[in-house]
């Protein structure tokens, strides 16, 4: 039994909006890859979403235009929104594993080098006790001082 020209169709816009979830979530994660080498506020990451999110309405809309004449079928917005749970689930989540790893390493080695350009000119940090951790020195103890 051959399948009707539209259902075809259908399911053809249904394939499309999924790989447009995926691409939508793709696009997402370049968005926080960008964030995390340029850190800022919290307002303009509420902009950067708001942009995101924006697009994404967007290019949902001139989906269903081309493909359905933009006439609204829940079973593509399903597509999409399966798509982006597909690639969050899937890739993204290893994908963030490995960005916050990252992150870890180039904290590490920045304070590495805090660390080395701190020794190299011989200076310590000042602190409070004057770079004791805290302790009393045995002269302190022996005449009794108080803490």
């Amino acid at each position: 039994m051959e399948m009707s020209r539209t259902i075809g169709e259908e399911l053809c816009l249904l394939a499309q909006s999924a790989a447009l979830g995926l691409f939508l979530m793709a696009a997402y994660d370049g968005l926080r890859l960008f964030r995390f080498f340029v850190p800022h506020g919290v307002w303009w990451t509420g902009m950067e979403d708001a942009a995101y999110w924006l697009a994404s309405g967007v290019l949902t809309f001139l989906l269903l235009l081309a493909q359905n004449d933009g006439i609204w079928r829940w079973y593509a917005t399903a597509g999409v929104f399966a798509g982006m749970l597909f690639w969050n689930f899937m890739v993204s989540r290893i994908f963030m594993k490995l960005l916050k790893k990252a992150r870890k390493y180039f904290t590490i080695k920045d304070t590495h080098k805090k660390n080395r350009m701190r020794r190299a000119d011989g200076r310590r940090e000042a602190t409070a006790d004057g770079g004791r951790t805290g302790e009393r020195t045995r002269t302190e103890k022996k005449a009794g001082k108080p803490e």
